[in-house]
């Protein structure tokens, strides 16, 4: 069995611990209220009843689940000691957990043990994996994250999510285990254009909802305040006003703040900063650490539930030190984080030897400053014909040596970047032994559903969207790419009937119907345009292979019906398109040139062959 993300340490119990029947739990007074009803759920599904609290255990005919923290709940301790389970390195370490089936005596048992109740959480989530399908638990296993921000930026140009979609996301981060979501999505005014106000209204409702879901599900929502479109950073009034709005969201519940200082001029505007700072890049970077050190002094350090103050800067990508990233680097204080995105703005790699000279360049020699990475991949906003739904790439296995964590900045559409995000949690958490490819399979199957057909459907539709024109070395297309070469060999061979390509042009022809299967609705309403894209090349694949069919028999009336065919299922991808912000119709490609390529290659072969045909008469 495949656990993601992939834990620290997974070994088979001795024992295998069902949950079909009458389970106790035995649980801690501060135990997670969402990981019992993950717990409960579980047990519903493997056909199981949780017995009312307080119920009496019988040894043979019930299971009994200890969860909690060994300090919340006594019993964990024992438990653990009696299934001979040494926890200690997990429970030792923030978010770590311990989850063991096995016997106390005759008694069945599982245990969900947690550092912190982010741990039960995490155990409870493990517990819904392992359990699915057999619905009984044979696992000892011992886990903990190797990186401590784990999420996601809300951060690209375009359509905003909706407020569904927020709430949908922060669910399937608790269960990919991610731990972060950033609210950073730039045309919500009161975060740039209008960050002084503060929220009221349908805006304040969203708002709370929004944080709320995020703390059931263990996720740490990060409000990003973006004031550098037109803040006076050395005005005393900005500054208050810049307190005052972040603890009107303190008051919200929200704990984690970041200024996002990007995508704003290199100049400073107001003329008391001019007056005050030095000339040029430096003043800028000067102007604004003075701005993060008060703020940090006046409201960070002043509310000791907030954790360390986040920033993006304004030159936040690269290594090379200008003096901009010196001047930023000697005076911003030192526990303030700062957010990097490699070395270009999206980069096909970021490795730790750089993450780890860019410590340097934004802090000094002498105290390297903390960074996390703000990874732009899947993000789509510089490629609104494509959607990226390959895997993570490029990135060093022990990046989290050296960075704090990653937020990856999603697509344009909210459940369509759900793989890619999947395959960077399997990462963020356990990179040296993470399997990208694998953790990416895994979640479009939950996307899916249980249905063969439509996983099936799915993962052929997928194929044609994994390259990242970022990085050539991403294959474009491979299976797709592999069935057509296997189909030129053949035909040259004259053996092309009933060929693996036809069985895959087969499936994208039925994917707007068998799409429709999806569990989570959303992945095909984001996708629909290129869904639709990829049936009518789908159409017109096959209308070639009969076309080069009826070239072999010499048939030309044939091969001119099969060209109608070619040629309208051509138009019709063609005329799948979509809105984006800054571009009404864009159309939306699939399989990186090959469908194209191929169909070229088929006219040309068919009247080759008519041409042979004639000759031979």
């Amino acid at each position: 069995m495949r656990i993601f993300p992939t834990p620290q340490s997974a070994d088979t119990a001795r024992t295998s611990v069902p949950l079909r029947g009458r389970v106790v739990i035995d649980q801690g007074p501060g135990t997670d209220a969402a990981a019992l009803e993950i717990v409960t759920q579980t047990v519903a599904a493997a056909g199981g009843t949780v017995e009312a609290p307080g119920a009496a255990v019988s040894t043979t005919r019930q299971t009994v689940v200890y969860i909690g923290t060994p300090a919340d709940n006594p019993n964990i301790g024992p438990a653990l000691a009696a299934l001979d389970v040494d926890g200690s390195e997990a429970l030792d370490k923030a978010e770590g957990y311990v989850l063991a089936a096995g016997l106390l005596g005759r008694q069945r048992a599982l245990v969900l043990a947690g550092h912190d109740q982010d741990g039960v959480y995490n155990a409870a989530q493990t517990l819904r994996q392992v359990a699915e399908g057999s619905g009984a638990v044979a696992v000892v296993i011992r886990d903990w994250p190797l990186m401590a921000i784990r999420g996601v930026v809300e951060g690209f140009y375009g359509f905003p999510w909706t407020h569904q979609a927020r709430l949908d996301q922060l669910e399937f981060y608790g269960r990919q285990k991610l731990n972060t979501y950033m609210y950073s999505p730039k045309n919500d005014p009161l975060l740039r254009h209008e960050w002084r106000q503060q929220y009221s209204g349908p805006e304040l409702a969203e708002l709370r909802e929004l944080i709320e879901h995020a703390t059931r599900n263990h996720v740490r929502f990060v409000y990003a305040l973006s004031p550098g479109l037109d803040i006076c950073y050395s005005d005393r009034s900005d500054l208050e006003s810049a307190v005052a709005k972040l603890q009107s969201l303190h008051q919200l519940g929200v704990r984690t703040f970041n200024i996002a200082l990007d995508d704003i001029d290199m100049t400073l505007k107001c003329p008391e900063d001019v007056a005050v700072n030095p000339e040029g890049e430096r003043g800028l970077a000067a102007a604004q650490a003075d701005f993060l050190n008060s703020l940090n002094r006046e409201f960070v350090q002043a509310n000791p539930d907030v954790n360390p103050l986040e920033m993006v800067p304004t030159k936040f990508n690269g290594v090379e030190a200008d003096p901009y990233k010196q001047e930023l680097g000697a005076r911003l204080d030192s526990g303030i984080l700062v957010q990097w995105t490699g070395l270009n703005i999206v980069s096909p790699a970021i490795t730790s030897d750089s993450a780890a000279v860019a410590q340097t360049t934004y802090g000094t020699p002498e105290q390297p400053r903390t960074i996390f990475l703000w990874d732009n991949y899947p993000v789509n906003d510089f490629a609104p014909d494509r959607l990226f739904l390959g895997p993570m790439v490029g990135r060093s296995r022990d990046l989290h040596t050296v960075v704090q964590g990653i937020t990856a900045n999603p697509m344009v559409q909210p459940y369509a970047s759900m793989p890619a995000i999947a395959s960077f949690a399997d990462y963020m958490w356990n990179g040296p032994r993470s399997d990208a490819d694998s953790s990416l399979v895994a979640a479009l199957e939950v996307i899916a559903g249980p249905d063969k057909d439509v996983q099936a459907a799915l993962k052929t539709f997928a194929d044609l969207s994994r390259h990242w024109p970022i990085d050539e070395q991403t294959a474009k297309s491979p299976l797709l790419a592999a069935d057509m070469e296997e189909f030129w060999r053949s035909y040259e061979e004259g053996t092309f009937d009933d060929s693996p390509l036809e069985r895959r042009v087969a499936i994208l022809s039925s994917l707007p119907e068998v799409l429709q299967g999806l569990s989570v609705k959303g992945f095909h309403d984001d996708a629909t345009h290129w869904i639709d894209s990829a049936a009518s090349y789908g159409d017109a694949v096959q209308g070639a292979i009969a076309m080069l069919a009826a070239a072999g028999e010499g048939d030309e009336a044939a091969v001119e019906d099969a060209r109608s065919v070619v040629s309208a299922a051509v138009d019709r991808a063609n005329q799948a398109t979509q809105s984006a912000i800054d571009h009404p119709d864009v159309k939306a490609r699939v399989g990186d040139g090959l469908f194209e390529a191929f169909l070229d290659r088929a006219m040309q072969e068919s009247d080759r062959r008519l041409e042979e045909k004639k000759s031979e008469g």
